[in-house]
């Protein structure tokens, strides 16, 4: 009697094998679509700017809080090298611009007239550049200002000047917008006259992709994980059939296995 179950129960244990191996692939490819971190650590307003930069060019993305006001950026895996292109032709994210707060933080017990004058310049160097870098169109801006030190027994001063450097993207004309920045960076430093700003606008290379070729890569995207899903379900479903269900014995083995049992039931 052993002898003759022991078969039958050892293809019975082994019916469910090619479920599981099924199961495990189709887990593994269903976790392949999953979405993963872009970026993290970033502002309400950082986050948000990429977020729009992402869907208008067809890419899904979504905002998730990581605690202390900061947020993390999150895609589908397939999107990532596409996504990443694209943010950096928006020049996205931006580069953090130190404040005049952060520069003195008056955690020093001495320091020189030198380092104040130097620290005053840098720091105002940096806030010019961050209010230009949020003009519309402007990828990123850099302004460096030479102010000399006052000196009150000196009859002649040396005048102030500024240099300012617009990154912009490639489909964005400033050509028009430059008195106006010329009229800002004047207005912010001291003694500084307008014919001493220098203003050069650079096209950043690369820029965005157009929309109809990101939704074309999000669709064949979507297609191809729908096939290898569909072709998954169809091992699957061959393996079970094939593989887990015990073929019947025929011919001459069939029979006397059939009358083996008979007899021992009697």
């Amino acid at each position: 009697m052993y002898a003759l179950n022991k078969p039958r129960r050892e293809k019975k244990l082994s019916a469910g094998r090619p479920a599981r191996i099924c199961a495990v692939l189709l887990a593994g490819l269903l976790l392949a679509g999953c979405q993963t971190q872009l970026h993290t650590g970033l502002s309400q307003d950082e986050a948000q700017q990429m977020i729009l930069a992402l869907q208008s060019q067809g890419i899904s993305a979504s905002r998730s809080s990581v605690g202390e006001g900061k947020y993390a950026i999150s895609i589908e895996r397939g999107d990532m090298v596409q996504a990443m292109r694209i943010l950096s032709s928006h020049g996205l994210p931006r580069k953090k611009h130190e404040n005049i707060g952060s520069i003195f933080k008056g955690d020093q017990i001495v320091s020189t007239p030198f380092e104040q004058h130097a620290r005053f310049v840098y720091a105002l160097s940096e806030e010019i550049s961050a209010s230009l870098a949020k003009v519309h169109g402007v990828v990123s801006a850099r302004v460096h200002i030479t102010l000399p030190k006052p000196e009150p027994f000196r009859r002649t001063s040396t005048r102030s000047r500024a240099s300012v450097y617009i990154y912009h993207a490639q489909d964005v004309d400033l050509r028009g917008k430059i008195p106006m920045i010329k009229s800002l960076v004047v207005n912010s430093v001291e003694k500084l006259n307008y014919e001493d700003v220098t203003v050069a606008m650079f096209e950043v290379a690369g820029g965005p992709a157009p929309t109809l070729a990101a939704s074309t890569i999000k669709v064949w995207n979507s297609v191809t994980t729908l096939a290898g899903i569909a072709l998954l379900l169809f091992v699957g479903i061959a393996l079970w059939t094939g593989v887990g269900r015990p073929k019947k014995l025929t011919g001459e083995g069939g029979a006397r296995l059939m009358k083996s049992n008979e007899t021992v039931s009697q």
